[in-house]
């Protein structure tokens, strides 16, 4: 039964990265928990994100084909509440942190334990998202840290937070309903 999906994804408990980009001038940041890994090859690193359409970051990553993933350490759990409860379109996310640049000039958090550089390689569309699938161009990791997962986060926030977040999650669920629906009807199955 399908009522059976929502509480099964429930209890998966996914770890937490800030995807960054830059297009032009434009600096841009969100939380993201749709990251994987999408090669085996050591020789061939690639990653494949999810990404909502309707943020700025998104279009910044679609405009400049590239885009950085940071894994929050669990003594960043600031970086979620920066990233992940305004709009890009209303703040500089990124005036008030350091940051540098590599490969393709999109933002590297100075202060990131983890991060994965990325050139985007191919895009699938699914209504409500972008999947960028992405080689990896360079990187950096230190093993002394605990990545920072959601039901982590949740467990440190206070109430007014985890109110803020149900209220978000909720209109952006509306949102994605809406993109998929109408996807969906647009969509024509043959053509792949």
């Amino acid at each position: 039964m399908i009522d059976q999906a929502a509480p099964l994804f429930r209890v998966l408990d996914r770890e937490l990265w800030v995807i960054s980009a830059c297009a032009g001038d434009h600096y841009g940041g969100l939380i993201s928990t749709s990251v994987s890994q999408a090669s085996i090859n050591d020789q061939l690193p690639r990653l494949i994100v999810g990404l909502a359409t309707h943020h700025q970051t998104e279009s910044l990553v679609k405009q400049s084909k590239s885009f950085v993933a940071h894994l929050i350490a669990s003594d960043q759990s600031d970086w979620v509440q920066h990233f992940g409860t305004q709009s890009g379109r209303d703040i500089d996310k990124f005036s008030d942190l350091e940051f540098t640049t590599s490969v393709t000039q999109a933002p590297i958090l100075k202060d990131a334990h983890a991060w994965l550089e990325c050139r985007v390689e191919n895009v699938m569309e699914s209504g409500d998202r972008h999947w960028y699938l992405a080689e990896i161009v360079d990187a950096k990791w230190s093993t002394d840290f605990v990545p920072l997962t959601f039901q982590a986060f949740l467990s440190q926030a206070d109430d007014d937070l985890k109110a803020l977040l149900k209220k978000q999650l909720g209109e952006d669920s509306l949102t994605d309903r809406q993109l998929v629906e109408e996807w969906r009807r647009s969509y024509d199955s043959t053509d792949y």
